[in-house]
């Protein structure tokens, strides 16, 4: 799955790329192009821990995967200073667990071969500041779903989903140099909403609030014009950290329970090939 997907992206940019001066699609207004469009593939290393703030947020379990995944994006020049985008991708592959069973030592059990997935969609608006030397400052907002097939770890282990709305303040700005295009690009992030979905039986879901995280992100884009098209590789690293969740007391007869998400803390590091036309 993870190939045909690849294959399929790359060959429809090669497509693209040998399509010498076919119309590119793009609706120009008062000498500039408004609508512009992205379609790329990307590659990168998943890495989550999860931490016990009652002792000095040691680490307890860890999951780390190597993720494949497309993405896409519609940008809207409104002026040639103001520009909106929207902006999905979907990722997946299969996550190694470190952890341990309860009263374990961590790194006394280790998993692999979960599935795991996620797909994000966000908006954003960006203005281009003559008072900052052409600086573009960018707000967005996020959401990103996660599963985390768990459940395929063996006994203890149950299906998880993620569900995470955030906001974005970002700044990058546009140098050439030898023909390229080098676009440093930094966003700071803060958590809005988030529910981690825990199916530990058919009968028992629980969904624990997060209320409190942040995060960056890096990334640096090489453009490099071909032919009427924009070939883009863009080296990138996200960090996202989030707190402790609320608490749900469950109860079986005379027994109870107080259950919590953990403080937890999700770091991608990879590259995006893409072809903006």
């Amino acid at each position: 799955m993870k190939k045909i997907i690849t294959i399929a992206v790359l060959a429809a940019m090669a497509s693209f790329a040998n399509a010498g001066e076919v119309n590119s699609g793009k609706t120009k207004a008062k000498g500039y192009e408004k609508f512009s469009y992205e379609v790329g593939t990307e590659l990168y290393s998943e890495t989550y821990k999860e931490y016990d703030t009652e002792d000095n947020n040691a680490v307890f379990m860890k999951e780390t995967a190597t993720m494949y995944g497309v993405n896409g994006k519609v940008s809207y020049l409104a002026t040639p200073r103001d520009l909106f985008s929207v902006k999905a991708r979907y990722a997946t592959g299969e996550s190694k667990y470190t952890g341990a069973m309860q009263t374990g030592t961590y790194g006394s059990l280790v998993v692999d071969g979960q599935d795991r997935h996620v797909w994000e969609i966000g908006g954003e608006y960006k203005h281009k500041f003559v008072e900052l030397k052409d600086m573009n400052v960018g707000v967005s907002v996020n959401y990103r779903e996660l599963t985390d097939r768990l459940d395929q770890a063996g006994d203890g282990g149950y299906k998880r989903v993620n569900q995470l709305t955030y906001a974005g303040v970002s700044m990058d700005k546009e140098f050439q140099t030898n023909g390229w295009k080098v676009i440093p690009k930094l966003t700071a992030k803060a958590l809005l909403s988030g529910k981690q979905k825990s199916y530990l039986d058919p009968e028992l879901t629980l969904g624990h609030k997060q209320t409190s995280g942040h995060g960056y992100d890096l990334e640096v884009a090489f453009v490099k014009r071909v032919s009427n098209y924009d070939l883009t590789i863009s080296p990138y690293f996200k960090s996202m950290s989030i707190g402790n969740s609320d608490k749900i007391i469950i109860t079986d007869g005379t027994l109870s329970a107080v259950t919590m998400e953990p403080k937890n803390k999700t770091t991608e590091a990879g590259v995006t090939l893409g072809l903006q036309f």
